[in-house]
């Protein structure tokens, strides 16, 4: 019985232990085809690569031209905005951040001479920080952008973060590295994969800020859904937003739009000087003082030349009034002559009758010499007929020259009154020029005479003292001494007037079109760079000029808080500030 019951046990363990290796070997058949459809599924929709970084654009900063180093503001690890000055040279250039980002290296320090073959640091665009992946070029074709990316990376282990394709080069890494392999006609050719680069960025990208140079795995899901172009270029430009693009930062200078040069219209004698090539003086102070005795003496000089030309006037005006009377008489003569017309007019009536005389005594005579020839009258009566008739021609001829030279006299007595007219008119003409010539003389020497009188009580002149007539204004070109003679019509000195100060920067033109009139702006003199003005920008020029190798265009800064600390010809730094 016991041996029944020992031989079914043998039998039934060899049933059971072909069943669990026969389920055991259907379980791995199992498992294997899913994992060979998993594994066949991720090949075809997912490109994998831990050939990947954290990694950021690297600008180097070079001098624009040659200079010693007199300003370096950073370090490695600090934090600088795009067109931050971070340097300045002894030509007045300046080095400036080409993008936001982090120092990662410096190369120079003040003191250094340095020219444009010098790096003078480099900076890391921190705040646009991606993944580069370097892709097979066989799996290259299968990626496009917007595909989503799972990404893990060195620094999060057990994180998983999500990206997505945004830039593809189309360049290997060996190409652009310098390195790819050429062609060869002989020899043997080993074939090398060659690598493409792939931008990924991430939806929250600012967690690689601070891992940039770190590995990470990559996934990128070839059979999904790719995001639109909008929302793709959204995640790009958001993470590598400019955060300071607001400032914009330039060099300038201080200048003054107003200035005066103050000219002395006198002669006058430098008696004492008051003042510095420099100082500051306000309305009222005392610049220099004069000895006047010659200006006094100018005047005086005037004064007599103008009384000497009043006495002329008088004497032509009198002249004139006496040539007037003359014309006046001239003229009532001439027109009494021409009334003596009633007087010829008589005389030819006493011609005309000593005619009918003749005429008379003539018949009687003809008369007379017939009777007589006829006997009938007596010799003495043909004699006193002759008589008569010899007495009328007498009277007649002695008429007839009255009447021709009464005519004659009046005629030229009319024409040399009306020469006589005509140069007395031509001389009042000449009188009344001469007059007019006067007066012209008169008011130039008047004109003459106040302003000498003037300019000795103008706002410059208080008695013998020149003086301030600005506000403020800074005192230069005073190249006179005590004792100097000054002739009429000579510059002393030039006032600059202080409240015209402005500051004219330099921006460049790759970042004029941020600034705006109004703009506020922060204000640093080298003179004294721990201390900040303020000031608006008022003007901007239309056109730029070429300086250290760049395009600047001037920009007018008006100072808000001006003081002893701004003057002319100082040098500043601004700070143009955006959206205050």
């Amino acid at each position: 019985m016991e041996n029944k019951v020992s031989e079914t046990k043998d039998k039934l363990p060899k049933r059971s232990k072909k069943k669990i290796a026969l389920g055991i070997v259907l379980f791995l058949v199992v498992v294997g085809i899913c994992f060979g459809c998993y594994y066949y599924f991720d090949s075809v929709n997912y490109i994998s690569t831990d050939n990947a970084k954290v990694t950021t654009d690297l600008k180097s900063v070079y001098p624009l031209s040659a200079g010693r180093v007199v300003r370096w503001d950073v370090k490695e690890g600090d934090q600088v905005g795009r067109n931050q000055v971070i340097g300045r040279l002894s030509n007045g250039s300046y080095l400036r951040a080409p993008i936001d980002g982090e120092v990662v290296e410096t190369s120079i320090e003040v003191g250094q001479y340095v020219s444009t073959a010098n790096k003078a640091a480099v900076i890391a665009a921190t705040n646009d920080v991606y993944i580069n992946a370097n892709i097979e070029e066989n799996m290259i074709a299968k990626i496009c952008k917007g595909q989503a990316v799972k990404v893990e990376l060195d620094a999060y282990p057990g994180q998983n973060f999500l990206g997505y394709v945004t830039n593809l080069d189309s360049v290997t890494l060996a190409a652009m590295s310098g390195s790819s392999t050429s062609f060869s006609t002989g020899g043997t050719y080993t074939k090398v994969t060659q690598l493409f680069p792939v931008e990924i960025r991430l939806e929250e990208s600012s967690i690689l800020n601070t891992i940039i140079g770190t590995n990470a795995f990559i996934k990128i899901n070839v059979g999904g859904d790719t995001l639109d172009e909008e929302t793709l270029a959204g995640i790009a430009s958001s993470a590598a937003m400019d955060v300071n693009g607001t400032i914009i930062e330039a060099a300038g200078k201080i200048i003054a739009k107003d200035s005066e040069d103050i000219v002395l219209d006198f002669p006058a004698m430098v008696n004492t000087i008051e003042v510095d090539n420099g100082d500051v003086v306000t309305a009222g102070d005392t610049l220099m003082t004069f000895d006047l005795t010659d200006s006094d003496i100018l005047i005086q000089s005037r004064e007599t030349s103008l009384a000497q030309l009043n006495q002329q006037l008088a004497s032509l005006r009198s002249t004139l009034a006496a040539a007037q009377t003359n014309l006046t008489q001239q003229q009532s003569n001439l027109e009494m002559e021409a009334n003596s017309r009633e007087t010829i007019q008589i005389l030819e009536d006493d011609v005309k009758h000593n005619e009918e005389l003749v005429a008379r005594a003539q018949d009687n005579y003809d008369k007379t010499l017939l009777l007589y020839n006829a006997g009938a009258t007596a010799k003495i009566e043909l004699d006193n007929a002759q008589q008569k008739l010899d007495d009328a021609n007498y009277a007649l001829s002695s008429m007839q020259l009255t009447l021709e030279s009464s005519t004659i006299g009046r005629e030229q007595s009319i024409e040399s009154l009306k020469v006589a007219i005509s140069q007395q008119q031509a001389s009042i003409d000449s009188t009344q020029a001469s007059i007019e010539s006067q007066n012209l003389q008169i008011q130039q020497a008047e004109t003459e005479l106040e302003n000498l009188r003037a300019n000795r009580d103008s706002g410059n002149m208080e008695g013998y003292a020149l003086v301030c007539d600005m506000e403020e204004a800074l005192v230069q070109n005073i190249s006179r001494v005590k004792g100097d003679y000054i002739p009429a019509n000579s510059t002393v000195v030039n006032l600059v007037d202080l409240d015209s100060l402005v500051i004219v920067a330099e921006v460049t033109e790759d970042y004029i079109k941020d600034v705006g009139i109004g703009d506020v702006v922060e204000i640093y003199t080298l003179r004294d760079h721990g201390k900040t003005y303020t000031g608006h920008v008022s003007k901007i020029s239309a056109v730029g000029t070429e300086k250290n190798n760049e395009v600047i265009i001037e920009t007018e800064i008006i100072i808000d808080n001006p003081d002893e600390g701004m003057r002319p010809n100082y040098s500043v730094d601004v700070r143009i500030v955006k959206g205050v």
